[in-house]
């Protein structure tokens, strides 16, 4: 795809699907400037897990090849992907360490969330740096610690295989596929019921 396809099925999608209600949404009468502008403004203040798919990787592909680009609009672009790709790498991490990342981003102290979840601060640190395991807290506690900070049910699922996935040591040879063992199959099929309730 040609950047400037890529340009106007962005405008398309950003007129379609504007981020919020205080960015300013493209219209048909938006001039192209205007439009690259808007993007660029958008860009900054967010990062890519906000956009859909589409818009994702047209935008990864732009910062790869769009040397015709504005030098503010290209940079924008550039850090707009570096973030999104940052975030994706921290949603497929284990799950103590992405709420970690996910209370260090909401700007929420360990004191804070221990007391939401009545719950031990010492146990939690430990838990987030992977020193004890997360099964100490319960799948009630769990599930409220995932809801406390907005991650979502599948993201914090699939995260919570990855840590019992990471801590099974005696694992089958790296050729078997990698299966949860049936107690930690069963903690996360406990957490992803409560998550479920509303």
């Amino acid at each position: 795809m040609n950047n400037n396809h890529a340009q106007n099925r962005l405008h398309e999608l950003f007129a379609e699907d504007p981020l919020d209600e205080s960015t300013v949404a493209l219209s048909d009468e938006t001039e192209s400037d205007e439009a690259d502008e808007v993007i660029g403004l958008a860009l900054a203040a967010v990062d890519l897990s906000v956009l859909s798919p589409e818009a994702q990787e047209l935008l990864i592909g732009l910062t790869d090849t769009a040397s015709s680009l504005e030098p503010g609009t290209r940079q924008r672009m550039v850090s707009a992907a570096d973030r999104g790709m940052k975030r994706r790498r921290e949603d497929a991490s284990p799950l103590p360490h992405l709420l970690f990342v996910v209370r260090n981003r909401e700007h929420q102290s360990l004191e804070t969330v221990a007391a939401s979840l009545s719950a031990d601060n010492a146990m939690l640190l430990q838990i987030e740096r992977g020193e004890r395991d997360i099964r100490d807290l319960g799948a009630t506690v769990v599930a409220s610690w995932i809801r406390h900070l907005g991650v979502s049910t599948d993201v914090a699922l699939d995260a919570l295989r990855l840590t019992f996935l990471s801590s099974d040591s005696d694992r089958a040879a790296a050729s078997t596929p990698a299966e949860l063992s049936e107690e930690h199959d069963r903690f996360v099929g406990e957490v992803s019921e409560l998550l479920q309730r509303t």
